[in-house]
């Protein structure tokens, strides 16, 4: 026989023996698989074409015919964990290990690729919106939007690690959950609509499926399905299990919704928040269900076992792929072949007597075999959902330093407008005058933290020469103060009540030595030394500020504290002459910051999960201990009925302490978390620095609601002053520059 027709018969005889596979196959029968080089943790995506586009922890992206032979292989930067998913127009979005987001064509071919921050794993997969926006979220704290050609349109910053993918609702609106218990709604212009914890803060790696009339499902490490309405506010919860759901849900054609559980279950829950069924299985279920045109449902276990599960909850049958069945989602084509990766390198197609995905609203992970994570139809937001549509503009000034080893720190205005900042990466204190755009330093030692201008008289703490300093910008006469001790880590500095006539006071945070110093000063005993006179020019950097977050309201809650029943006494640890300190004796905790009220009581933060308030006057001290340790307190605001407001840099929010009733709450408000100082405003709102997030945001204690400023990438915003019109100034430790915030730019 010529080679030819040998050639052909040996393909005929496959092409025969293929079809009677599949003609004798029944549901739960292996088809085919195609074996990778490492773990398929991914859920696979169709094209049009019906080829199948999965990823590996090899690196590769594959794409493999419906036959099971492969098209196309191609390497990227790192191990594919979630994704792909595939446009209208056919092509491949991927996140990879090491923080690149890459387009890839139908063919296998790049397009382009974007970094999306610095993560050993990429644990969100892409979402594509109704315009062709890419929206992914990074280990870096940050949601991504990314346009078709590969530029990035905004980053929205989400606080902590984004483990879960993005969901778009049919507005536009993007939903994502992130792993400090938050579960975010961003409108497409990257602007905050609204933000929802669950139950104890617990971690949101479940992606939203969208039901037809908005709702919104998703679990968290609670153990709790929540159904939340588009514009944020809580439907019902559930409680499913007693530890993890980090499996995605799926919804039926009738909205029954399907999700998965560490409780080794799968979980039927009807759309108004009732437990219709739940079925056994044999191994943690982290596997986002999938539902079939004749609604069987189709989910997998960390044993290695793929169930088909009868819409009333009747295991059809199973088939064991010996290894586990991690994160990923079924795929069904329309011929009714399933295809699912597993731990043991390979996709596998299976058969079902499913003829394609169920005619449902969001009936797999994604929402369709695209995974392209879009809500094609239901109802968007009402009017009253939507956050106001004018919102204040800024104009944004910046002076850079003119040296560039410069980290300014402390800021404080003078009755003349005259702008004071200690430059922590020198040995200055330097005074911007604003309108002629012009700079004079003074040396005044190493390690200056902070600066106070009182009338005529600046003064400031040098940390590491333990040192007091004040001068006289006029005249250039300065003089110090020595400080008893060595060691003590001197920072933050703040005037009390005058002591008597002709005198200040000033209270001294000390955050190594654990304690606090009051110093009071007499002017006319400072000597004078002479200082340079020395002025130049400084430029100024005019840019205008978008508004980076906005949300019309917040939801407080309290916030678990211990009080002590009464002040206990505390005594001096040492009176010298001016000076007299007191320690608290903290262990390991240090002082992270100090605020002096206007009856004389000096309030402490100190460590993880201390607040404090001395009263010298009457020698006592009262502490608050929250119970939960997720707390360094930084910022503090003293207010003038007693309380205090105080920033938490772990948490990301802004808490409020009534000594006198014993009550604390806390709100969450937009941005990364690092609120690093607040200071109020003319108003009664407080303004706070967002230390991670560069941002500068300004908070309403009546309404809840909050608006956040953008500032540059890399500022570093730190501390914060307000001027006698209303703008803000702050200093920018990495952007090393002193930058203005008006706030009546129109």
């Amino acid at each position: 026989m010529p080679r030819s027709h040998a050639a052909l018969a040996a393909l005929v005889a496959a092409l025969v023996g293929l079809w009677i596979q599949t003609a004798v196959a029944a549901p739960g029968d292996l088809v085919w698989s195609f074996e990778a080089d490492n773990w398929v943790r991914t859920a696979p995506a169709l094209t049009s074409e019906g080829d199948i586009v999965f990823g590996s922890d090899d690196g590769f992206l594959y794409a493999v015919r419906p036959d099971g032979t492969e098209r196309w292989r191609f390497q990227t930067p790192g191990m594919i964990w979630r994704g792909p998913t595939i446009a209208e127009d056919g092509t491949i979005y991927v996140a990879t290990g090491g923080g690149t987001l890459l387009a890839v064509s139908a063919q296998g071919r790049e397009l382009w690729r974007v970094d999306i921050g610095e993560m050993d794993y990429a644990s969100s997969k892409p979402a594509i919106g109704a315009d062709g926006t890419i929206y992914v979220g990074s280990e870096d704290a940050n949601l991504y939007a990314v346009r078709p050609d590969g530029q990035i349109q905004w980053i929205y910053a989400i606080g902590t690690a984004v483990l879960c993918s993005p969901s778009v609702g049919p507005d536009g609106t993007i939903y994502v959950g992130s792993e400090d218990g938050l579960f975010h709604g961003v409108n497409p212009d990257g602007t905050q609509r609204f933000r929802y914890t669950v139950r104890w803060d617990m971690d949101v790696r479940s992606a939203a499926a969208i039901a037809a009339d908005g709702t919104l499902y998703f679990g968290a490490s609670d153990g709790y399905l929540y159904a939340l309405e588009a514009g944020g506010a809580l439907r019902w919860e559930l409680q499913l299990a007693s530890n993890v759901l980090f499996s995605s849900p799926a919804i039926g054609a009738d909205g029954t919704v399907y999700v998965g559980s560490y409780d080794r279950k799968l979980h039927a829950v009807s759309p108004d928040g009732v437990l219709v069924w739940e079925v056994d299985l044999d191994g943690l279920v982290s596997c986002s269900p999938t539902v079939g045109a004749d609604g069987v449902v189709y989910v997998g276990s960390e044993a290695g076992t793929l169930y088909a599960v009868s819409s009333g909850g009747d295991i059809l049958w199973m088939h064991p792929l010996q290894r586990e069945i991690y994160y990923g989602s079924p795929l069904i084509a329309a011929d009714g072949t399933l295809y699912v990766g597993a731990f043991d390198e390979q996709l596998h197609a299976i058969e079902t007597s499913s003829p394609g995905l169920a005619e449902a609203p969001w009936p797999t992970l994604g929402g369709d075999a695209r995974r392209t994570s879009r809500s094609e139809g239901g109802s968007g937001p009402t009017s009253q959902d939507v956050p106001p549509a004018t919102t204040p503009s800024v104009a944004l000034t910046m002076w850079p330093l003119p040296y560039a080893e410069g980290y300014p720190v402390g800021i404080d205005i003078d009755e003349r407008g005259y702008v004071y900042v200690a430059d922590a990466g020198g040995m200055e204190i330097l005074r911007l005058d604003p309108e002629a755009d012009r700079y004079r330093s003074w040396g005044v030692g190493v390690g200056p933290e902070d600066v106070l201008a009182v009338g005529d008289l600046v003064f400031c703490t040098v940390g590491r020469d333990e040192q007091l300093v004040c001068f006289h910008p006029g005249s250039q006469a300065v003089s110090s103060v020595l400080l008893p001790g060595s060691g003590l880590g001197i920072a933050e500095i703040h005037r009390g009540p005058d002591a008597a006539s002709g005198r200040l006071v000033f209270w001294v945070a000390e955050r190594m030595a654990q304690g606090v110093l009051r110093y009071t000063f007499d002017p006319a005993d400072a000597p004078g030394v002479v200082g340079s006179p020395s002025e130049a020019p400084m430029k100024r950097q005019e840019s205008t500020s978008a508004l980076s977050f906005l949300s019309a309201s917040y939801e407080s809650f309290p916030y678990d504290v211990t009080l002590m029943p009464r002040p206990e006494p505390i005594t001096p640890f040492l009176t010298r002459g001016a000076i007299t300190e007191w320690r608290l004796a903290l262990d390991d905790y240090l002082v992270e910051d100090i605020a002096v009220s206007a009856d004389g009581a000096v309030w402490i933060s100190a460590g993880v999960p201390f607040l404090f308030r001395l009263d010298p006057a009457a020698g006592t001290l009262q502490m608050m201990e929250t119970i939960r340790n997720a707390a360094i307190f930084q910022g503090l605001a003293p207010a003038a009925d007693g309380s205090i407001w105080f920033g938490n840099l772990i948490e990301g929010g802004i808490g409020h302490f009534d000594p006198a009733l014993g009550v604390s709450e806390t709100w969450r408000v937009p941005g990364t978390g690092e609120i690093y100082d607040l200071v109020f405003d003319a108003e009664g709102s407080i303004w706070y620095t967002d230390r991670v997030g560069d941002a500068i945001g300004r908070f309403d204690v009546r309404s809840g609601e909050a608006i956040v400023f953008a500032l540059p990438a890399g500022s570093e915003p730190l501390h914060l002053v307000i001027d006698a019109n209303g703008c803000v100034w702050f200093t920018a430790g990495s952007g090393n520059y002193i930058g203005r915030l008006d706030t009546s730019n129109p």
